[in-house]
C-alpha cells in the first residue's frame, strides 16, 4: 500500500493555525528505484530522482507532497501523465528516509 500525503494548513478553534501533513491517497502503487542513467537524466531536467511511483489512480498529486511505502519515506519531484490519456500516473521521488 502506498500513502499520498500533503502539508496543510489547517484553522483552529482559537484563531490561530496549525500545519502538519494530510493524508490524500492510500491504495495500491509500485515504486522501482531508478537505475544511475536514468538518476542523471532527471537530474539535467533539474529534478533529481531516485524513485518512480506508478499508480494506476488518477489522484491530485502535486511537486512536494510525500510518499509513505514500506516504512520509506519519498518526496513527490514530478507528476507525470502520459499524453494525457489518464491510464497511470509516473510520480518521480527522491527518497527522503526510513520511518
Amino acid at each position: 500500500m502506498v500513502k499520498i500525503q500533503r502539508y496543510e494548513t489547517t484553522n483552529n478553534d482559537f484563531g490561530g493555525s496549525t500545519q502538519d501533513w494530510v493524508d490524500k491517497f492510500e491504495g495500491k502503487g509500485v515504486i522501482d528505484m531508478l537505475s544511475g542513467n536514468e538518476v542523471l537524466a532527471a537530474d539535467t531536467l533539474g529534478r533529481a530522482s531516485s524513485h518512480i511511483l506508478i499508480l494506476f489512480t488518477i489522484i491530485d498529486v502535486k511537486r512536494g507532497d510525500r510518499v509513505i511505502h514500506n516504512n520509506d519515506r519519498y518526496r513527490v519531484t514530478y507528476v507525470d501523465n502520459p499524453m494525457n490519456f489518464n491510464r497511470h500516473l509516473e510520480i518521480s521521488l527522491i527518497w527522503e528516509a526510513n520511518l
